[in-house]
């Protein structure tokens, strides 16, 4: 029969295939030869060929009629999906489709058939799918439509699985004629070549991707597009492979480079399988090519950032640490490291109660234990004040300041604290402090409400109460001359107006 397989297209096909070795059409390089073929064997031999490369594909590959009926599916449909393939064949395609459209799915088919209106046809668009266990997953559709002599119509999906990631994993694997729609619709370049390395088929995205037109690359040798000054030996590690079945590189994912037409290189990941053929017929091997460039400067962005945080981090003055939901330290910054005493190196991995001073170290983890169990915020997300203890003992009072970093749902839990030195701070405090008790006079701290938060030892010597006694009571207690009952108006006054009646006068 005549196929057309053009990208989803309605109507005749100028590329469209008709009977081997018929009216109009010529035999073409085979395994790398000119020769007229028997048209029956030939037609077997694509066919073969075309149902190895379907069973090589990494990605699921569904053929239905215009009914929507399954006619063909590849191994990988059966793994991804978990249907059997005889549970599948003949089976309507709703079956795997998610996101409420199962129900509907047979009139999308039949308005396509009759309106022509490419929704999905055609294009890449990302869908729910729908697993045996019922359970959905995401999934990026390629679609095509097959036109067959006498008006019969089927489609052809490729569907790759974004579960994962949708910067991972190789696309589509195809093969001529009835495949070659398919082997477009690929999102990644795909080069099919023989035991000698002589390329027989691309798609169009290695066209795109490499910068040569179709009618250059096939005859040519695949070490054309070969990076990392690996061109000239190419032809050997492939003679190698097929003395030795030695697997480098064959049924494996690889890094490597590789080079286009206008000579700059670029990364890639290389996933190359052998396709199977009959015994005595000339070795193929086909490769699916994934350009990481953009992965790669991404890759770049992320590092640029974590050096740009790491900067951050380490110019802060106050000490940080990053620990996991165990206690164990993940990162720390300079700070910590002069703070301390400790290198980077002694710090990450051991567990922070190692810091930890004022006798809190052993309980350490049982405060861990239980904020994760409760919730309880006692220094989540609060400042406080507490001892720490450096390398070589000594302890010294700090601030902390502590908070849970937000990380994906299942991932383990991260806490962020900064530590700010509080020993210059006290030092003054002290010094401050020893100014005041060595004064002759009486000295008295209060607050905007009157109450007593300092007295000093020459205010208990002249008035008689104890320092426990002055404190967090109303300074009205040592008023005379009947002003006791009005001092609070006269604190009040002189925050509502300002106006200077005693402040700074004696």
């Amino acid at each position: 029969n005549n196929v057309s397989a053009g990208g989803g297209g309605r109507g005749p096909n100028p590329a469209a295939v008709g009977e081997a070795g018929g009216p109009g059409v010529s035999a073409g390089p085979v395994g790398g030869d000119r020769a007229l073929l028997d048209p029956i064997n030939l037609e077997q031999k694509t066919m073969l060929t075309a149902s190895a490369i379907i069973e090589a594909s990494i990605d699921p590959m569904f053929c239905i009629n215009e009914r929507g009926m399954i006619m063909m599916v590849n191994e990988a449909a059966i793994r991804s999906f978990g249907y059997t393939r005889k549970e599948f064949i003949s089976a309507n395609i709703q079956m795997i489709v998610g996101g409420g459209h199962a129900k509907n799915h047979d009139q999308y088919i039949a308005r396509y058939l009759k309106t022509g209106e490419k929704r999905v046809m055609g294009k890449k668009r990302e869908l729910m799918a729908r697993h045996k266990s019922g359970k959905e997953f995401p999934i990026e559709l390629g679609l095509t439509e097959i036109l067959h002599r006498g008006g019969k119509v089927t489609f052809t999906g490729v569907v790759r699985d974004l579960s994962d990631q949708k910067h991972d994993k190789v696309e589509l694997r195809l093969k001529h004629s009835l495949t070659l729609s398919i082997i477009e619709a690929a999102f990644d370049a795909m080069f099919y070549i023989n035991e000698r390395g002589i390329i027989q088929m691309v798609n169009e995205a290695a066209v795109k991707q490499f910068g040569w037109s179709r009618s250059e690359f096939l005859g040519s040798n695949i070490s054309m597009i070969c990076g990392g000054g690996r061109a000239p030996n190419h032809d050997n590690y492939i003679k190698r492979y097929l003395r030795t079945g030695e697997k480098r590189v064959m049924g494996k994912k690889r890094e490597l480079r590789a080079r286009r037409r206008d000579g700059s290189e670029f990364p890639i990941e290389l996933g190359l399988t052998e396709v199977q053929v009959r015994k005595g017929e000339e070795r193929s091997f086909c490769g699916f090519i994934r350009d990481l460039s953009k992965e790669k400067e991404q890759q770049k962005d992320v590092m640029r950032k974590q050096r740009l945080m790491a900067g951050i981090l380490d110019a802060t003055f106050d000490a940080m640490f990053a620990i996991n939901e165990k206690g164990i330290i993940q990162m720390v910054n300079n700070a910590a490291e002069e703070q301390f005493g400790w290198t980077r190196d002694e710090l990450v991995g051991n567990i922070i109660s190692k810091i930890v001073g004022g006798g809190h170290a052993e309980r350490h983890d049982g405060y861990l234990a239980r904020f994760l169990r409760t919730g309880e915020k006692r220094v989540m997300g609060k400042k406080r004040e507490l001892p720490a203890r450096r390398k070589d003992g000594s302890e010294f009072w700090i601030e902390l300041g502590l908070t849970e970093v937000r990380t994906e749902e299942g991932e383990e839990r991260l806490f962020t604290g900064f530590l700010r030195d509080l020993s210059a701070i006290k030092r003054r405090q002290r010094l401050t402090a020893g100014i005041l008790e060595s004064s002759f006079d009486p000295v008295f701290a209060i607050n905007s409400k009157g109450t007593i938060t300092m007295a000093n030892n020459a205010a208990t010597k002249q008035f008689g109460w104890t320092k426990e006694q002055f404190l967090n009571q109303d300074i009205a207690m040592i008023v005379g001359g009947g002003h006791a009952v009005n001092h609070s108006e006269y604190i009040k006054r002189y925050l509502r107006t300002g106006a200077k009646r005693v402040m700074g006068i004696r």
